[in-house]
């Protein structure tokens, strides 16, 4: 495996490590007063997390319009399009915790 192919693997395993954590949350029973501090750091990670996406999509859009990739930037598009969809389940599941009354888990 070359260095360049190593670097395209880094950007998944994020999403992968998110659904790890997921898995283990869903499994977990915890109180209250964890869930509020955890909603909190979430509410923060999740805001950087659509900063990063916005971002990385606003430099692809700029760089393609410069210098269209000479092959395909394929690669590129897949780790955007990955970096959206786990963006956007953080802020649904940040939405979801939101609407959860009282006393029921916020992940079920």
């Amino acid at each position: 495996m070359t260095g360049l192919h190593r670097l395209e693997l880094r950007p998944v395993l994020g999403p992968a490590a998110t659904q790890v954590v997921v898995s283990i949350i869903r499994s977990t029973e915890f109180g209250e007063v964890t869930w509020r501090i955890g909603s909190a750091a979430a509410a923060a990670v999740t805001a950087a997390m659509v900063v990063a996406t916005g971002a990385t999509i606003t430099w692809e859009l700029v760089i393609r319009a410069a210098q269209p990739p000479a092959d395909g930037g394929d690669g590129a598009l897949v780790i955007t399009a990955i970096m959206a969809v786990t963006t956007a389940r953080a802020v649904l599941a940040l939405i979801r915790i939101r609407r959860v009354p009282a006393g029921e888990p916020a992940v079920a």
